[in-house]
């Protein structure tokens, strides 16, 4: 039998064509998506081997030869069975075994080598390494792809172990074989790849995410000097999402289009708006959620000094500008109440005065 040669390239352009195949292009890739993709593929845990075969799950890894996982091959009818061990504790790993095996399937190492299971007592070991670094190189463009986290603009192994749901280790060794390419062979990755690769949006929020620390929310929007929800000017930009684990306390938006102009009207609730104009045809109301005029508090009672609206649109949950920081035109209307709105409860056994 003949030594064989890892083909990375090869490895790159499966782990690419692999992406391809999921509707959602964001990270981290949802690996288990694929046995839905190929009908001639299945997925299953080391738990459910143990059930089915009434095996400890230490018998179970002699049994498959691995700890971790392994790629099974019927060639009866063409199908492969992936199994891997639910049972460690660490999700990155996990995660890791999975698409290293994927790669095994995509790259066809059974069939090319006759063999139904790989493993290293079972082929010469030259053979074996070469398909574990293809399987691996496959692993790490499906799980990572270069193409979309190189334009992070925050460049650190913890974004990549956080974003794409990697154990530490792998993620330090994807951050280094990445920029050792980039610095060594001049090894470059365009962002038109990226956003053709369908993962422009993903970049987006990933790179504009910001989180305030005063009302406890995130958002997505681009370069905001001012929370569009609270007015606060002290905003964090981060990677991480923390709104799923806070209660909002402000109502639900007004939901508008690409222009900014609600859908339906927010003061009277008409629906019929399919027409030139941004002004209700019920009750008049102005209908596009923008920047506000606002005036300055002045201390003798007078108006105060007028701060002009920089006419920026606004998305329909907007209490303010995130531009120049003042409220919103919705805001200013009622149509949305302030973001620690809590409304006055009346004890019915209070007297009413009136």
């Amino acid at each position: 039998m003949k030594t064989y040669r890892p083909n990375f390239k090869l490895a790159e352009e499966k782990a690419i064509e692999f992406i391809g195949y999921l509707d959602k292009k964001e990270l981290p890739i949802k690996l288990m998506k694929f046995k839905k993709v190929f009908n001639n593929l299945e997925i299953k845990t080391y738990s459910w081997y143990s059930k089915k075969m009434g095996l400890s799950i230490e018998k179970v890894c002699e049994d498959l030869g691995s700890e971790d996982g392994c790629c099974v091959y019927n060639d009866l009818n063409g199908k492969y069975r992936i199994y891997y061990n639910d049972t460690i504790e660490n999700e990155g790993r996990k995660r890791w075994t999975l698409a290293h095996e994927l790669g095994h399937y995509a790259l066809k190492h059974h069939e090319m080598y006759g063999q139904n299971i790989m493993q290293r007592n079972s082929i010469s070991n030259e053979n074996y390494e070469a398909f574990e670094k293809e399987a691996n190189c496959f692993a790490r463009n499906l799980i990572a792809p270069p193409h979309v986290i190189f334009h992070f603009e925050e460049k650190d192994p913890s974004i990549i172990e956080h974003i794409c749901k990697v154990s530490s280790e792998a993620a330090q060794n994807i951050f280094r074989f990445l920029y050792k390419g980039v610095r060594e062979y001049g090894i470059g990755y365009s962002k038109d790849y990226a956003e053709k690769l369908g993962f422009k949006d993903f970049i987006h929020q990933v790179n504009n995410r910001y989180f305030c620390k005063n009302c406890r929310v995130h958002y997505t929007i681009e370069k905001p000097s001012y929370c569009s929800c609270c007015g606060n000017k002290a905003l964090t930009k981060t990677i991480y999402k923390f709104g799923d684990e806070f209660e909002m306390k402000y109502p639900a938006v007004v939901v508008v289009d690409f222009n900014g102009r609600a859908k339906s009207c927010p003061c009277c609730q008409n629906e019929e708006l399919d027409y030139e104009g941004n002004y209700c045809n019920v009750c008049s109301t102005y209908l596009v959620n923008e920047c506000a005029d606002v005036y300055d508090d002045n201390p003798f009672g007078d108006q105060g000094i007028l701060v002009e609206s920089c006419g920026t649109k606004l998305s329909g949950n907007a209490r303010y500008c995130h531009k120049c920081g003042n409220p919103s035109r919705f805001m200013n209307a009622g149509h949305l109440k302030a973001w620690n709105y809590t409304p006055i409860e009346i004890d019915e056994l209070d007297e009413i005065p009136f």
